[in-house]
């Protein structure tokens, strides 16, 4: 026999079935299966709807999740917050070695979620001078990223500078000016009246000098500098270019739109020259040969302190 119970309220009707029970309700939440069919809580379609069974966790993929995997545990592809689990979400996933969360690939951790290391071919901000992605020595680079350089011991190899020629792109507009390259702190080329005083864009300008005439350049890290200042003196670029034995090698020392230097930008010519630029470095690393390298820093032995041949004491 049906047994019904009829609860009238302030003009509602309630009916309430106590011998077909289902899963509604509170009964969603209770850990048992209420109506028998074999399904509890919310994986019983009577519950389908119910507000404690909507959300990340449920195995439905809803609006603003990515995946729902029915469990809270990270690292299975879908993360507790129902996102996909991926590289560069900052969680290291399985088949990851790292995940920093970020696309910046000095630091430990690489895209694609590979961990750097030496001979990557990335350089490790704070931690490698170079990476040269090879083990060889005399090659400017060690196989532990280290720069080669002049007082290491090591006599390099390989090549030899032949000679330096230093381009620009400059404008002035006073009766005198004047654009000065420096090699490690030394003048490597001072140009007085060599660019255009007529307020318009000079054409770049080139100035080469044998290897001998210009300051000693050592197997490692060189400073590399450019100064053009004063009232009314425009520089927009400035690079060094070495002939070496090897091919030609490109410094930028100086420019004020990124890439201009490299392209031999004139179209700044409209626009885009910075005055009065003050003393800019770079210090770049540069492979050199070397006579000898005894690796002291005693001067007068049978190896000076620029690699080369001294005089025996």
């Amino acid at each position: 026999m049906i047994r019904l119970f009829i609860i009238a309220l302030a003009g509602c009707t309630s009916v309430v079935n106590f011998d077909t029970p289902r899963e509604s309700g509170e009964q969603c939440g209770d850990g048992l299966d209420n109506d028998d069919n074999g399904a509890m809580d919310c994986d019983d379609p009577g519950c389908a709807g119910t507000l404690g069974c909507l959300g990340c966790g449920d195995g439905t993929v809803d609006v603003g999740e990515e995946c729902d995997d029915r469990n809270a545990l990270p690292n299975d592809g879908c993360s507790p917050a129902c996102l996909t689990e991926v590289c560069g979400d900052g969680d290291v996933n399985p088949g990851e070695a790292c995940d920093d969360g970020n696309l910046d690939d000095t630091d430990g951790c690489l895209t694609g979620c590979i961990a750097a290391s030496c001979g990557d071919g990335v350089i490790q901000a704070g931690v490698e001078q170079c990476d040269d992605t090879n083990a060889a020595t005399d090659d400017g680079c060690t196989a532990s990223c280290v720069v080669e350089r002049c007082g290491d011991g090591i006599p390099q190899i390989g090549p030899s500078i032949q000679s330096a020629e230093f381009l620009w792109l400059a404008s002035s507009c006073a009766p005198t000016d004047s654009i000065e390259f420096r090699i490690n702190g030394s003048t490597a080329m001072l140009a007085p009246g060599d660019v255009d005083q007529s307020c318009t864009c000079s054409p770049t300008t080139g100035f080469r000098s044998s290897f001998g005439e210009t300051p000693q350049i050592l197997d490692g890290f060189n400073d590399f500098s450019v100064e053009y200042t004063g009232a009314d003196q425009f520089l927009a670029w400035a690079v060094i270019v070495l002939h070496t034995t090897a091919g030609d090698r490109e410094i930028v020392i100086y420019e004020g739109v990124p890439g201009a230097a490299a392209a031999r930008a004139t179209s700044m010519c409209g626009g885009g020259f910075d005055e009065n630029v003050p003393l800019q470095t770079v210090n770049a690393p540069v492979s050199v040969f070397e006579q000898c390298d005894d690796g002291n820093l005693v001067n007068d032995d049978a190896c000076a302190n620029d690699c080369r041949f001294g005089s025996p004491p």
